[in-house]
This record gives C-alpha cells, sequence and structure tokens, in this order.
C-alpha cells in the first residue's frame, strides 16, 4: 500500500509503478517479443507446414521491420493435452529441426505451454499422482472440471513444494530450450496460488510464495535468453519475473462485439501504468483478415499505442494485398504506451489515448479517439491534457482519413478543447503537430505514429529551400510522406502531387532505405 498527494490520477499510478520498482529492485522487461502467433488463426489445426508458409511471407515481406518470433499457441503438444509436453503428428519432423527452419528464415521457435496444469490423459498423473495439489480429503485439486479443448477432461494442479513437482516444472523448461525455443507463453497459471490446498510443503506460506517458486522453476529451466509471456497470470506477483504478461480478457477473432471489446479497452488501459516497466503489457494479436475494415483500424490503432509486442495472427497466405498492406503500419511497434486521458473520467473505457512521439528530428502527439458503441458521436479532447506550448498553433491531421482536419492553438487562461467527431463502432487516429513557419513534415501513412519509427532522418535546409530526409521500411513497400507547405512556399517542381498546404512524396522503396527530398520556392 502506498500514500501521497499527486496532481492527478495518472501521475499518482505512474509514480506507484516507480516506487514498486524502486523498492523492490525490480528491472524493466529484457524482451519486448514480437512476431507470428497461431492461435486465433488455426487454434488446433496449426501444423509445421502451416506455421512455415507464414515465417515465410513474414521474411519476404517484412523482414527488416522488428519481427523477431514465430510462436506455436496451443496445439502442438501431444494429443493437445496439457502436461505431455512432447510434439504431435503435425509436427512430424520434430522441433529442432523446426526452429532451425525458423533460424534460416531468420526467427526464433515460441511455444506455448501451461505448466501448472496436468490433464487426465497426461502420462504423468498415473506416473506421479503424489506431485499434484491436494485437498483435505486427500484428493487431487482440480484446476479445471473440463478443460476447454479437446480431448477436454479434468485438469489437476501441479505441486511445486513436491520434489517431482518441482523437477516437473524446471524440466520442462529444459525442454522447451532443448527443442530451440526462445520465446514461451506460459498460460492459466493461477491455480497454484491457492490458498487452501494441501502442499507437500504445508509449512511453505501459501499463495503468492508458491506461485512464485513453480514460475521460477521454469525459468530456471528454460534460461535467461528465453522471453517469457505471462499469460492470465497473477498480474502483481509476476512483475519483474516475466517480459509480457495478458493484463486484459481475449480479444478474440474479430466478429463486432464491441461490447467485449469496450471491456477489453477498459482493463488493458488499466494497466498502462505498468506496462515497460513490471513488464510489457501485450496488447492482444493483430488480425487483419477479418471484420469491418472499422474494427481492423480499431485494433490497428490499439497495437501501435499500446507500446508492448506487436504479434501477427492471421492466415497470411490467404490474406489479399490489400489486408497484407495494413500490416506493416504497425511495423515495428513504438515500444512506449499511450496514456489514456480519460481513464478516470468516461465511464465504461477510455476513450482518448494520447502518445507523445519524439524523433530525432521533431515532437508531436498521436491521439486516439475510439468511439466503441453503436451510434455517432463527439468526443472531447482536452488541449491542456497534451501539455502543447501555449500560444503557438499545431496542425491536425487524420491518419485513417487522410485529410487535414485543422489548426488549433491553446490558449492561456482559457482551457481549449476539440470535439472529434467519432462515427459509430470506430477509430480515429489524429497527429497533432506543432506549426512550422517552413515547410515541414506533417504525416506519413507507412506508420501508425507517423514518422516515430519510419523516418529516422530529417532536415531542413535554408539555403536551397529543401526538405530532404531518410525513410525506412521493407523493400517492396510503397507510401508517401505528406508534408505541410505554410503560405509564402510552394513546391519547386510543377506537377508534384500538391493539394494546398498538403505535398505529397511518394516512396517505393527497393531497399530498406530511401532517400527524399523536396525542393520548395518562395512566394
Amino acid at each position: 500500500m502506498a500514500a501521497g498527494f499527486y496532481p492527478d490520477g495518472h501521475t499518482a499510478l505512474e509514480q506507484w509503478a516507480d516506487t514498486v520498482m524502486a523498492v523492490n529492485d525490480l528491472q524493466p522487461p529484457k524482451f519486448r517479443p514480437c512476431g507470428y502467433n497461431s492461435w486465433y488463426s488455426y487454434r488446433l489445426e496449426i501444423s509445421e507446414d502451416l506455421l512455415l508458409q507464414n515465417a515465410r511471407i513474414m521474411k519476404e515481406r517484412w523482414a527488416p521491420l522488428g519481427l523477431e518470433y514465430v510462436q506455436i499457441d496451443h496445439g502442438w503438444q501431444y494429443k493437445e493435452v496439457v502436461g505431455n509436453w512432447v510434439p504431435n503428428e503435425r509436427f512430424p519432423h520434430g522441433l529442432p529441426w523446426l526452429s532451425g527452419e525458423l533460424g534460416k528464415l531468420g526467427y526464433k521457435l515460441g511455444l506455448w505451454l501451461s505448466v501448472t496444469n496436468i490433464s487426465e490423459f497426461a502420462p504423468f498423473l498415473s506416473e506421479h499422482p503424489e506431485a499434484l495439489m491436494h485437498n483435505a480429503d486427500g484428493s487431487p485439486v482440480v484446476s479445471a472440471e473440463y478443460w476447454f479443448w479437446e480431448p477436454h477432461g479434468k485438469t489437476y494442479s501441479l505441486d511445486p513444494t513436491h520434489p517431482v513437482g518441482a523437477r516437473f516444472y524446471e524440466d520442462t523448461g529444459k525442454a522447451l530450450r532443448d527443442y530451440g525455443c526462445r520465446y514461451a507463453k506460459n498460460d492459466f497459471q493461477t491455480n497454484i496460488g491457492s490458498g487452501t490446498a494441501v502442499l507437500h510443503n504445508n509449512a511453505m506460506v501459501h499463495g503468492v510464495p508458491v506461485y512464485r517458486l513453480g514460475m521460477d522453476l521454469l525459468r530456471k529451466g528454460m534460461g535467461p535468453d528465453v522471453a517469457y509471456h505471462s499469460c492470465n497470470g497473477m498480474l502483481n506477483v509476476i512483475a519483474g519475473a516475466c517480459d509480457v504478461a495478458w493484463t486484459h480478457r481475449d480479444m478474440g477473432n474479430p466478429r463486432g462485439d464491441w461490447e467485449s471489446l469496450s471491456a477489453w479497452v477498459n482493463e488493458f488501459c488499466c494497466r498502462y501504468h505498468v506496462s515497460g516497466k513490471f513488464y510489457w503489457s501485450d496488447p492482444d494479436y493483430l488480425q487483419v483478415g477479418q471484420g469491418t475494415l472499422n474494427e481492423t483500424q480499431v485494433r490497428m490503432a490499439i497495437c501501435a499505442l499500446g507500446g508492448g509486442p506487436v504479434t501477427i495472427c492471421d492466415r497470411l497466405p490467404e490474406l489479399s494485398e490489400e489486408k497484407l498492406a495494413l500490416i506493416p503500419k504497425c511495423l515495428p511497434g513504438h515500444a512506449k504506451p499511450a496514456r489514456p486521458l480519460d481513464l478516470f473520467t468516461h465511464l465504461g473505457y477510455p476513450q482518448v489515448w494520447d502518445l507523445p512521439v519524439e524523433a530525432a528530428w521533431g515532437k508531436w502527439h498521436v491521439v486516439g479517439v475510439f468511439n466503441l458503441a453503436d451510434q455517432p458521436e463527439r468526443i472531447e479532447v482536452a488541449l491542456s491534457r497534451l501539455n502543447l506550448e501555449t500560444g503557438k498553433p499545431y496542425v491536425v491531421w487524420d491518419f485513417f482519413g487522410e485529410r487535414l482536419l485543422g489548426e488549433v492553438t491553446p490558449g492561456g487562461e482559457l482551457e481549449l478543447a476539440v470535439r472529434v467527431p467519432a462515427p459509430a463502432m470506430s477509430a480515429r487516429l489524429l497527429q497533432i503537430a506543432p506549426k512550422e513557419t517552413r515547410p515541414f513534415v506533417l504525416s506519413t501513412d507507412m506508420h501508425l505514429t507517423q514518422g516515430g519509427v519510419e523516418l529516422p532522418e530529417v532536415k531542413w535546409e535554408d539555403d536551397t529551400l529543401t526538405l530532404r530526409g531518410t525513410a525506412r521500411r521493407a523493400p517492396g513497400i510503397t507510401g508517401k510522406v505528406l508534408i505541410y507547405v505554410p503560405p509564402g512556399f510552394a513546391p519547386a517542381a510543377a506537377g508534384a502531387a500538391y493539394s494546398a498546404p498538403v505535398l505529397s512524396v511518394p516512396l517505393a522503396f527497393e531497399t530498406e532505405q530511401q532517400q527524399w527530398s523536396v525542393q520548395f520556392r518562395r512566394q
């Protein structure tokens, strides 16, 4: 528990997280594992062939954009049961071979597991029933009466205080490592945090210490160079002990369930202050192949503003070119979570997320405006919450709509707010950039941060009236840099894609980097 006086709720949350880090001598997460996950796309159909098909497309299209891991979710293990962590017949060459094939493509193997649960169909149960947690009457503790997926059945809680149980936790970690796994997603793990179970070492304090013991044994077996994802874990307890945490319900496949998505957004935003500190808060998986364009844009905005890992989860071989072109707009991820400005004031879920973006050549804000209701709404964005410079004009660009919305100037004593029209069930992504007296980069259509990752260098040359820069994308990608041309300037070349005051500079990447430049003349 902590008590203090703070100017606002956001500051209180952020400083509390910093205090927890300092008092407990916690280090920020070592890994931010971005890549591919098989679950929402294939579930129990996943195979080595399907996985490699998707990995090859990633390599061909987005190799330089920060994707590092290709993770098989539930479905790789023998008969799909938990507690029997050997590959099934859909991986006939074995996991070390698969790890090697992924390595040739530049990726590392990731695997799903649920190490705290033992299925009634797992050989370990009949071999070592003594290693389970037990009830007071001597019966084993059931963690699930009916496991969610085939072959269903009961699952039981594995006791990490028992020597055999402890060895199973550590040996499972070692097995993953021997398979070539360098990213582990451990799911459904809170069951061993029971305060009432009878343990082999019943003198040990129940609950948190037992839970941490099991997780520490697994990580010891995996080794220090395996990225660790705690899914459905104890969110504060796991601080400093994992790289990524699932901090919300499952988003699931796009299906137009806006009520559930609203609840997801609220849960995710309520943990923004610990992301990048305790662990990275996972923004769930990026899917562009299903659902409406509106829902796709909402999920893209969440992914880009969330700050955590970016994980693709589509059937890539089946996507159209139009759908495939959406994915790199979120790659690589921007390693900073947005601040949900109305976390304490909007009932239901935060509608306004602010991501301050800082590049070597400039600073701006990317503001997500979310309306997940079934009616259009005007959503208020208080400019004072963005810490904009008083008296300085700013221009506002709509990323998804690709149009200039106007100009705002924060006042002095008067608090200025803009009311953004938000269609039903949609997200708008606004760039709010300081207006310069000479031509400047307003946005791009290549990444949702609009210059934060894809424009490493921008420079204005006053002697030649030239704006030039470097853009970085994957070969084969096309895009454009959008330049704001203030009064008194015009493009020097005739025929430019210019609709005053915005100039569009087209780019087509043959290599990872492309230089661009535009010369202007004074009017």
